[in-house]
């Protein structure tokens, strides 16, 4: 495991090291790197606060990555793994994994009727129930999760906080002239991510998922226009 250095500045610097980033100046005056990953652009931001500043502590630290897109259908939605009994659940799947005598299958089965009803069911088993599930169209959600691999990739994943927005509070503060249809999918930690393997986790799950949401016809193949002439971060409709 190989750790970035602790400042903002130095992880920055190593992110686009590694991933040929540009640093580019946001309308709020920080910079963050926009590097190439597959055919999408993806921004690397740890300046951006996490919410209110805390009492004599300044501004909370927190990582946003992200991809913006255009957005075909205004489809928005979030998914996070449930703090007790989403670990929980993936724990003893793990624990299972293997297991002829007692599959996880069956196991959950038994628990299952302990276990307060999700808000949003999709029928997708203990998937369901591992995960925190919002969204303004339930039924493009169930289309978006249908593919058996991207569900088990996400239940494979140690951290999952999903976000897919249109009109995006952190994605309009850092850039300017910001297109209507402009959507952003993105990951948000409240920490210095710092670790090179995580990091490089969070833009697989990002390229991975972003591919997915074009296959169902809600983000445009092709990536938005980025630089203006003003020097600012820009995203333009391409």
């Amino acid at each position: 495991m190989r750790i970035f250095c602790s400042s903002k500045q130095a992880i920055k610097k190593r992110v686009a090291n590694r991933y040929d980033g540009t640093f580019v100046k946001t309308s709020e005056g920080h910079m963050v790197v926009v590097s190439s990953i597959s055919r999408w652009n993806v921004i690397f931001d740890n300046d951006s606060p996490d919410g209110p500043p805390m009492p004599l502590l300044g501004a909370r630290s927190a990582t946003r990555i992200g991809i913006p897109f255009v957005s075909r259908d205004g489809f928005t939605w979030d998914l996070t793994r449930r703090r007790l009994v989403g670990e929980a659940i993936k724990k003893e799947r793990e624990r299972l994994a293997g297991n002829h005598e007692h599959t996880w299958e069956e196991a959950f089965e038994t628990v299952r009727p302990r276990l307060t009803t999700p808000g949003l069911v999709l029928g997708y088993g203990d998937f369901d129930y591992e995960f925190s599930i919002g969204t303004n169209d339930p039924d493009k959600m169930h289309q978006f999760l249908a593919d058996d691999s991207y569900r088990e990739y996400l239940q494979q994943r140690s951290t999952v906080f999903l976000t897919a927005e249109r009109e995006d509070e952190w994605l309009a503060s850092i850039a300017e002239g910001l297109a209507q249809d402009i959507g952003v999918l993105y990951v948000h930690c409240s920490r210095l991510v710092k670790d090179e393997t995580e990091v490089q986790e969070l833009y697989d799950l990002l390229d991975r998922t972003i591919e997915r949401l074009a296959d169902i016809g809600s983000a445009e193949p092709v990536r938005p226009g980025f630089l203006g002439v003003s020097g600012r971060l820009q995203i333009d409709a391409p």
